[in-house]
């Protein structure tokens, strides 16, 4: 009887591993999938009015990883939203997904998503050769992405 409950158990484990390594495969497709496009919208939840607030913002993708970038100084709306919630909502041309925002604290990590930006982006490339804040701001990571 043990050894039934341990095989049940080993096979409920493998499935879910199963189910949850489709899952990123199938997630990761879909943002290389969108990965070329040039703007997302992106919906907060609005900290003081609770109302949800959409702008229109630049990203990358790399692997199964999502970042957005503030402006340098902070003060844009989306970003003190998802300080006060980082529940987010995404829709790049037309496929929505879901997830959680986190402010990139790290220095190194920073700046390898900056450069991303600067990549993509002719714009944000030419304007950090003068010290301009397109593409030296605030990149966020997107988490836990789903769809819908």
């Amino acid at each position: 009887m043990s050894n039934n409950r341990f095989t049940v158990g080993l096979v409920f484990a493998l499935s879910l591993l199963v189910h949850a390594t489709a899952w990123g495969d199938t997630m990761s497709k879909t943002l290389a999938g969108v990965a070329d496009k040039k703007t997302l919208k992106l919906t907060t939840t609005g900290r003081k009015s609770g109302q949800p607030r959409t702008a229109e913002i630049w990203f990358v993708v790399e692997a199964d990883h999502l970042f957005i970038q503030a402006g340098k100084a902070a003060r844009k709306g989306w970003l003190v939203n998802i300080k006060s919630n980082p529940q987010v909502a995404l829709d790049i041309a037309g496929t929505r997904l879901r997830g959680r925002a986190t402010v990139i604290t790290d220095s190194a990590q920073r700046e390898h998503v900056l450069d991303l930006i600067r990549q993509k982006y002719w714009r944000a490339r030419i304007s950090s050769w003068i010290g301009s804040a397109i593409g030296a701001g605030i990149p966020v990571r997107i988490d836990d992405v789903t769809g819908g």
